[in-house]
């Protein structure tokens, strides 16, 4: 519920994408946010319970130091993972990276995983949207794809993986890097329809607010419907 509105308002440094027990990883919703323009790196953990192997990985590109991996899941050189390791790169930058083309220009992207569990499914995601999809019926514990991509407009590249087998936990096997950002000075044609998804979902959050939210008092309901408005007409400007 509140998601699209911290991240309209800048109020959040990194999203839950995968937790113990969730058989679908949250991505329509992380989709549709990054759909707009807006960047929002992944995290994950192993929440209530240690239920899982649920880790976020940071590349600081040295020796540990902690405010250098803070720094680096702030902006986005990372990837979730329950086991295997993925690494993407695009035209050989990571992810958090921004890169600077023309609508029409190629882009290469690689993919590279390492997995104690066999993996099953390797897929590239282009604006929400599975680009190449690698499969391998008796799985595939390491490996690498190049993928060509052609650039319209402004997008984001982000790599995952999945498999049938499970962990230790009985967890579906599951990765998934940050983004890359792609400027290409043209608006993508998914920003409006996801502003416009973002800009329902809040106004379906602040009927709720106002008619079953529990409150002390009527001024607390009306600031929380104030900060939810907020949120919900930074989508509205980007439908305009």
């Amino acid at each position: 519920m509140e998601l699209p509105v911290a991240a309209a308002l800048g109020k959040v440094d990194a999203f839950n994408l995968f937790d113990a027990y969730w058989m679908d990883p949250e991505y329509d919703i992380y989709y549709q946010i990054l759909n707009t323009g807006l960047k929002l790196p992944v995290s994950t953990g192993s929440d209530w319970f240690i239920s899982s192997g649920n880790r976020v990985y940071v590349d600081i590109g040295g020796a540990f130091d902690y405010e250098d991996w803070v720094d680096g899941l702030k902006n986005g050189r990372s990837f979730i993972t329950n086991g295997p390791a993925i690494y993407m790169s695009v035209n050989g930058n990571g992810p958090g990276t921004e890169i600077d083309t023309l609508p029409g220009e190629s882009l290469s992207a690689i993919i590279k995983w390492e997995s104690h569990y066999p993996v099953t499914c390797v897929e590239l995601v282009v604006n929400g949207d599975v680009f190449t999809k690698k499969t391998f019926s008796g799985g595939s514990k390491n490996g690498q794809i190049e993928i060509d991509v052609p650039v319209e407009s402004n997008a984001w590249i982000a790599a995952r993986l999945s498999s049938e087998f499970r962990d230790s936990y009985f967890q579906p096997i599951f990765a998934h890097t940050s983004p890359v950002y792609i400027n290409a000075g043209l608006v993508s044609p998914v920003t409006k329809l996801a502003a416009r998804n973002l800009n329902v979902a809040i106004e379906n959050s602040m009927n709720w607010v106002q008619a079953k939210g529990k409150f002390y008092t009527d001024e607390q309901r009306r600031e929380v419907v104030d900060i939810f408005r907020q949120g919900q007409n930074v989508y509205r400007g980007m439908v305009k």
